[in-house]
């Protein structure tokens, strides 16, 4: 239910909606999608001395409860302290408060008031779901006042932003392992894909002891608050995991976090040849990036937005080249791949040869994985034999294996990429080459695009070859590809008539 009993004096109201927090129809579904920390648009009130703020949201996977604030930016107009008196709210959709509470604080610059048990998270999760979750958003209400003063007339302001999720992928090699002295460090670049994330600096290094494998991440100061959760995992020769880690990492100011110990040196070197293949440690890196991006102001608050962004741009301090080396697959793997250093398996296909490596297949491909570690066979042999996929899809498979992109597909290509990729499990790149069928249906490809969804229970896929199908009709059952697959599939072409039949009756 709402609460009741407004406070009905003039102040400054501003109310954000985050957009897409909660999605599907899990009860844990904003856990899922959201940051531990969900950061506001900065706003700016000038009829509290142009002051700026901001509204954070922690949602604890631990804990019971989530926590509120309000946070004055570091940079504002304003005085040095102001008192304010401040209400937080959880709105429902017609506009009333279903959760509040009061407080006031004297705030400095970067000064945080918090609330640390605002809600409970089964209430907002569960319990009140529908009435908090409206339309997989959030909408939250910040009232303030400056305390021994009045505002002579109310004023209102809006915000909304939207959640973006990004979960990525790379390896990066530290040859010469073994020489690697204590305080040394090999140092890379991470470039995130959202434009507004300034690049990262990975460092593995030895400890002082000389003996533990640390990983450093170091940021810059961020124009927005960013959430990242990564998995940093030591790979043997055969893409087994060695040792692996799991950290949390906040972008927020210049930040250092540190994993004090992710495998050893000793632990690697007892077992160089499977541990350290030619000298080299390689590490798999993945990494999801949650930040609320998207943001758009009403028209009372454009005047400000200018404003928000100056106060918040930092300097993009650019590391040395000389020290860090690009980690995007795209720089690096494909170099690997395409220079073939370091290759030890060979891959077979229509009489040609791709030279690749074991332990990036097999962090990429379950299937790869199973071969390489379990197939006698194909363990103990530099040379795979591929006797299902064609020699151009093997070529396009191992550009995706080792850069995450794939282009240059057609109809044709892009139907026998796909087979090659179940066959091989690559997921991302079996939903690539869907997405492409489906931008690209014609009266020419919808029957095999069709029979290739019904082979491998790709359900939409298979959806919007039949809604193809249903809008061109007439045309396709005149073909001759409609003779050809009425008599080879005649399960698929029954479906196809019914749907069409129970058109035309519907039509009527």
């Amino acid at each position: 239910m709402a609460e009741d009993n407004e406070d009905t004096r003039n102040g400054f109201t501003f109310i954000w909606t985050a957009l897409k927090l909660s999605r599907g129809s899990e009860q844990n579904g904003l856990l899922q999608t959201a940051p531990e920390i969900l950061s506001s648009p900065p706003f700016f009130v000038d009829s509290l001395e142009k002051t700026g703020w901001c509204l954070m949201m922690l949602i604890s996977k631990k804990g019971d409860h989530i926590t509120c604030s309000l946070s004055r930016i570091i940079k504002d107009n304003g005085p040095q302290k102001i008192e304010i008196e401040f209400e937080l709210s959880f709105l429902a959709a017609n506009g009333s408060s279903l959760i509040k509470s009061k407080r006031r604080n004297l705030f400095s610059h970067n000064e945080v008031c918090i609330f640390e048990s605002f809600a409970k998270k089964n209430d907002v999760l569960v319990k009140r779901k529908g009435e908090i979750l409206q339309k997989e958003s959030l909408t939250i209400r910040c009232r303030m006042w400056k305390v021994g003063d009045t505002i002579p007339k109310p004023a209102l302001s809006f915000a909304r932003s939207e959640l973006r999720v990004e979960t990525e992928s790379f390896f990066c090699a530290i040859e010469r392992f073994s020489s690697l002295k204590t305080g040394e460090k090999k140092s890379f670049l991470v470039k995130p894909k959202f434009r507004e994330i300034q690049p990262l600096t990975l460092n593995v290094g030895l400890s002082d002891g000389g003996d533990d494998v640390q990983v450093q991440m170091t940021s810059e100061d961020a124009k927005l608050m960013v959430s990242m959760s990564w998995e940093i995992s030591a790979i043997d020769s055969i893409g087994r995991v060695i040792d692996c880690a799991n950290f949390n990492f906040l972008i927020h100011q210049k930040h250092v976090s540190q994993i004090p110990r992710l495998t050893s040196k000793s632990k690697l070197t007892a077992n160089r040849n499977l541990y350290l293949p030619n000298d080299v440690l390689l590490l798999r890196c993945s990494y999801t990036t949650r930040y609320i991006g998207e943001i758009t102001y009403d028209s009372q608050t454009l005047a400000n937005v200018e404003n928000t962004i100056n106060a918040l741009t930092l300097q993009n301090h650019k590391a040395e080249e000389s020290s860090v080396a690009s980690m995007s697959l795209a720089k690096d793997l494909k170099g690997l791949y395409e220079e073939g250093v370091l290759c030890d398996v060979h891959l077979l296909a229509e009489g040609m040869t791709f030279p690749a490596h074991k332990n990036v297949l097999s962090a990429r491909s379950s299937v790869f994985k199973l071969m390489f570690t379990q197939d006698e066979k194909v363990m103990n042999s530099k040379e795979v034999n591929l006797p299902d996929v064609d020699a151009a899809s093997v070529r396009k498979m191992l550009k995706f294996i080792y850069t995450d992109v794939v282009n240059d597909l057609d109809s044709g290509s892009a139907l026998s990429l796909y087979t090659a990729a179940a066959c091989y499990e690559l997921v991302p790149l079996k939903n690539e080459c869907s997405e492409f069928l489906k931008d690209n249906l014609n009266l020419l490809n919808v029957f095999d695009v069709l029979i290739l969804a019904e082979k491998h229970n790709d359900d939409e896929l298979q959806k919007e070859a039949k809604d193809f199908v249903l809008n061109h009709d007439e045309d396709l059952l005149r073909s001759d590809k409609w003779e050809f697959f009425k008599k080879n599939y005649k399960q698929l072409a029954f479906d196809i008539m019914e749907i069409i039949c129970l058109k035309k009756t519907t039509k009527k």
